[in-house]
């Protein structure tokens, strides 16, 4: 399938060559966000900047999030400035020629890069700008979620990102499952009838048949679509790495860690198996993030934190916050700690509808909002449409994207 540059989640997130400056390329891509698309032939920002710069959340001048003084720039060097356009190069090189003053060369590396820069960024985000369509467990309102079919139809829609939530099988191997369990997408309990472990929910005992407990062989042998319809009888349960093969180079990968404590606890440490299968094809390089953009969420800000520690800024992070973590999570406290480790946040939608304010103070600490879910079978009061919906979501909240189970209604 031929994708548009205008509908390519790597043409709009492409980075620039930071050289000096200490900033990683997530941070580039989220800074491009809001100021739009890098140039080959933008100002160096080593030496053409102004005295202050706006940082994105982890930016490293000085390790704080929002308005940063740079260093001293020190004697500026006119070879940085071959990269420049001609007319701005030439007022630079006449300009450093004629003035000794170090404070006349400031004011004019500042006013070349007000001239360089876009707009500051607002809390409206204009869909033609970018926000990116996430597909809620592949198209999951027109095939099972979480299987090849979704995420093929998905990709067939103009999904920017097609998302995967993550389990463990008792052999490690990452598979594509929403729940821990096997019973809701599956047809584990005619296969194993004897294989379920009984738990308590709700104060009730019940019957379970947990991923954890089954091997890539066995979860293999399962149907995981005849009970979405008749049509997808025989679909089998996708591994990670066979979700990478069909998607990459088509559209961006959301990976999220699910219940990654549980896992933990039976010895697994999931963040490392998601690194490493990424790294095993190459994804934890820009060459191929250009191509197949990634997102990683969680639930759990220990599992981020984690996935931060291991491979720092190759991957942009995303803080799902759902209803109970709102109060200490989409605090003005709770998102500059956010800030500190991850790149966005991934609401309840309802959670940024009821309070706005929340969604500005994201945006003003240079996170992406990426809230849950939009499905054209369940909209709320006053919308009718799909797509108008989601273009109150990004002109009127600010979000940054949207999941959504109908990637095809999603407005352009």
């Amino acid at each position: 399938m031929t994708r548009s540059a205008g509908s390519n989640p790597a043409a709009r997130l492409a980075p620039a060559a930071m050289s000096n400056v200490k900033m990683k390329t997530g941070q580039f891509r989220r800074m491009s966000r809001f100021v739009g698309p890098a140039r080959e032939s933008s100002c160096a920002p080593s030496q053409v900047v102004s005295q202050y710069v706006r940082m994105s959340p982890r930016a490293e001048c000085h390790g704080k999030a929002g308005l940063q003084r740079l260093p001293d720039l020190g004697p500026l060097d006119p070879s940085p400035v071959t990269t420049l356009t001609p007319v701005v190069r030439t007022v630079i090189l006449c300009t450093m020629t004629l003035l000794s003053e170090p404070r006349f060369a400031l004011c004019v590396v500042a006013l070349c890069a007000a001239a360089c820069a876009r707009p500051a960024p607002t809390a409206t985000t204009d869909v033609s700008e970018g926000p990116v369509n996430i597909a809620h467990r592949g198209a999951s309102a027109y095939a099972p979620e979480h299987t090849l079919p979704a995420y093929r139809q998905a990709i067939e829609m103009g999904a920017d990102f097609v998302e995967q939530d993550l389990q463990l099988t008792r052999d490690g191997v990452l598979i594509c499952m929403h729940d821990t369990t096997l019973n809701r997408t599956t047809n584990v309990e005619e296969v194993f009838p004897d294989r379920a472990t009984e738990v308590e929910r709700r104060g009730a005992r019940v019957q379970v048949w947990r991923v954890a407990d089954f091997t890539l062989d066995e979860i293999k042998t399962l149907d995981a679509g005849s009970w979405f319809d008749e049509e997808f009888v025989g679909t089998r349960v996708p591994t990670f790495q066979e979700a990478i093969d069909l998607v990459k180079g088509q559209a961006g990968l959301y990976p999220e860690t699910k219940a990654p404590e549980e896992y933990e606890a039976l010895g697994f440490t999931m963040e490392e198996e998601l690194a490493k299968v990424l790294a095993a094809n190459a994804l934890d390089t820009p060459a191929e993030q250009s191509e197949t953009p990634i997102y990683v969420q969680s639930f759990s800000p220990e599992s981020l934190k984690r996935m931060y520690a291991l491979t720092r800024d190759t991957y942009d992070l995303v803080q799902l916050v759902g209803g109970a973590q709102a109060a200490t999570l989409l605090t003005d406290d709770g998102l500059r700690e956010v800030a500190e480790y991850a790149d966005g946040i991934g609401p309840a939608v309802q959670l940024i509808a009821d309070e706005p304010s929340r969604a500005v103070v994201a945006r003003g600490l240079g996170l992406e909002i990426h809230p849950y879910t939009v499905r054209a079978s369940r909209l709320p009061d006053g919308f009718s449409d799909t797509g108008a919906y989601m273009r109150y979501l990004f002109d009127d909240l600010g979000a940054t994207g949207v999941f959504t189970d109908n990637p095809d209604l999603f407005p352009r």
